[in-house]
Parts: structure tokens; C-alpha cells; sequence
């Protein structure tokens, strides 16, 4: 009986430090976006934004959301020709929600 206490006991702390564990990194994340696997990279970058935004490609699946976010209605739109994302990949949104520049850690053009 004591075994199966201790064990329950345990359990108990290791849950409640996985949760706090979690939420702390949920925290320092608030701002960074995973993107789901998708038929073509190209379309990991998002196609509008709101105004303004601007955003840095963490690697070429996440990026972090430097200033702005997401608009309030999310359009289902696709983009061609846009680069692979990349590390250090900025990309900055027009006053209409939509790709301004896309820009490499150097600041050098990498598509307009």
C-alpha cells in the first residue's frame, strides 16, 4: 500500500512540474508561430498580416512576430513565387495587410 501511495505521489509531482514547465514555455513563445507542413514551402509565409507587421523566419518552419500579428479575419490565400524562408528571413507588411518586403538578415532585398 505505501508503494502505491509513494507512486501516486509522484506521479502527482511530476505532472504538476510537466504543466508549470509547459506554461512557462508557452509564455516565452506567445509570439513565435510553428507552421504545419505544407505541399510547398512557399506557402509558409504568411500571405497578409495586419498592417505593418513584421516578422523574422526563426528557421524555415517558425517565425517570430516582431511587431503587429495576425489579422482578425484570416484569408485562405495562396502566393506564388515567394522565396524559400530561411533563418534571419524578414518580412514586412503594407499598410493593407499585405507582403511589403522581403528582406535577409543583411537587410538586402530578397523579393518585392
Amino acid at each position: 500500500m505505501k508503494k502505491v501511495l509513494c507512486l501516486c505521489v509522484c506521479l502527482c509531482i511530476y505532472v504538476c512540474g510537466c504543466q508549470s514547465q509547459q506554461e512557462s514555455k508557452a509564455k516565452d513563445n506567445s509570439n513565435q508561430m510553428e507552421c504545419e507542413p505544407c505541399e510547398n514551402v512557399e506557402s509558409l509565409i504568411p500571405a497578409s498580416m495586419k498592417p505593418g507587421t513584421i516578422i523574422e523566419f526563426q528557421d524555415e518552419r517558425s517565425f517570430l512576430i516582431k511587431e503587429g500579428g495576425y489579422p482578425e479575419l484570416v484569408r485562405n490565400e495562396k502566393i506564388t513565387g515567394l522565396p524559400k524562408p530561411y533563418k534571419g528571413m524578414i518580412v514586412t507588411y503594407a499598410d493593407d495587410g499585405y507582403i511589403l518586403n522581403i528582406k535577409d538578415a543583411s537587410d538586402e532585398d530578397i523579393a518585392k
